[in-house]
């Protein structure tokens, strides 16, 4: 069975029953401690600033010319301009072709999931709220 891409937001851990059956994504664009347990995968990033290179570098698949990629101005459109690190987590996201993103803020991303879901299929869970949610969607998987 192909595991489920799964984009995890900063703040959000996946139940580690699930873990088994996901393959977990981040980028951490706002925050400078990575996970010490099951740290995910890197994704690749974009419009990198200075202080996001705390990034270990030697983790990654990704280039240097890779994170200068921009974010598609149709996810400025959506989640809006002002919000730059969630559209960077988006857009990251959606480069390595998750089919699932997880935050823990019910704003921004999450209150424009339908826009999210029906613009770029990928579904957005808020945890640990909709785990209900998020088990239902990945047991059709």
């Amino acid at each position: 069975m192909d595991k489920v891409k799964v984009y995890v937001d900063s703040g959000v851990s996946l139940p580690k029953d699930l873990q088994e059956i996901c393959e977990c994504y981040q980028f951490p664009y706002d925050s400078a401690h990575r996970p010490k347990k099951r740290i995910p995968k890197l994704a690749n990033p974009s419009e990198l600033t200075w202080k996001e290179w705390h990034c270990s570098w030697k983790e990654s698949e990704f280039t240097w010319e890779d994170s200068g990629l921009a974010v598609p101005e149709k996810i400025k459109l959506i989640i809006g301009k002002h919000n730059g690190r969630d559209c960077k987590h988006l857009a990251s996201a959606l480069r390595m072709g998750c089919h699932v993103f997880l935050t823990s803020d019910k704003r921004d991303l999450w209150a424009k999931r339908k826009e999210l879901k029906d613009d770029f299929g990928i579904r957005v869970f808020n945890l640990p709220f909709e785990e209900g949610e998020l088990r239902a969607f990945l047991a059709k998987k």
